[in-house]
């Protein structure tokens, strides 16, 4: 796996999808603003990455305590001047439990666990040429939403690549307003790839939509 997609890609799909949790009965559909800035460091030099775009993501529930899930994000970046996509498309599985979780009602928590197939495409342009590569993978996470009033949750999360694993922590909360909900989310992770520190850090912001 290349140094990039070891930086990055993790957090894409982990914030979108822990802020977009659906309650057990409801499906959801949720958008989300990304902004994502990666820093590599190797002897005393440090290039940054920035990428921003647009996530769509949501969770459809299988049962009481099984849901799906799928997010589709394109992120526009820059590198050393060179302009760069990221396409990134996610789909999973995930089971709840020790869930006495109720929205309506503003209590109680659950716990969640899920596996993610998950397929990057980056492409970029230079000199009129365009190059691309993608690459397929698995993620684990595992998360904790606890309801603060009706209607209003938090979440927290920790995944990372089945193959490869590399923490990335994740924080989010989803706050009643309207006939929706808000999303906000963080998440960061810390990763040393041979000699290269990579340090990845993303915010989003959002709107969800149950059904």
């Amino acid at each position: 796996m290349n140094t990039f997609t070891r930086g990055s890609l993790v957090g894409l799909s982990m914030v979108v999808l822990s802020a977009a949790s659906a309650s057990a009965n409801d499906s959801e559909l949720g958008i989300a603003y990304s902004t994502t800035d990666i820093d590599y460091s190797v002897s005393g030099v440090t290039v940054g990455v920035d990428l921003e775009g647009v996530t769509f993501g949501g969770r459809i529930p299988l049962s009481d305590n099984l849901y799906a899930t799928l997010s589709k994000s394109d992120l526009d970046g820059d590198l050393l001047g060179f302009k760069f996509k990221l396409e990134t498309t996610n789909l999973g599985a995930g089971m709840y439990f020790a869930n006495d979780l109720d929205l309506e009602e503003g209590e109680g928590s659950r716990y969640s666990i899920g596996l993610t197939s998950s397929k990057q495409k980056i492409s970029a342009k230079v000199n009129n040429v365009t190059y691309s590569d993608s690459e397929d993978f698995t993620l684990v996470n595992i998360g904790f939403d606890t309801a603060i009033s009706s209607g209003s949750k938090l979440s927290f999360g920790v995944g990372g690549n089945v193959d490869d694993f590399n923490p990335m922590y994740s924080a989010s909360a989803s706050i009643k307003a309207g006939p929706g909900n808000f999303l906000i989310g963080y998440a960061f992770s810390n990763d040393t790839i041979n000699t290269v520190k990579v340090e990845s850090r993303q915010l989003s912001v959002g709107y969800s939509m149950n059904f």
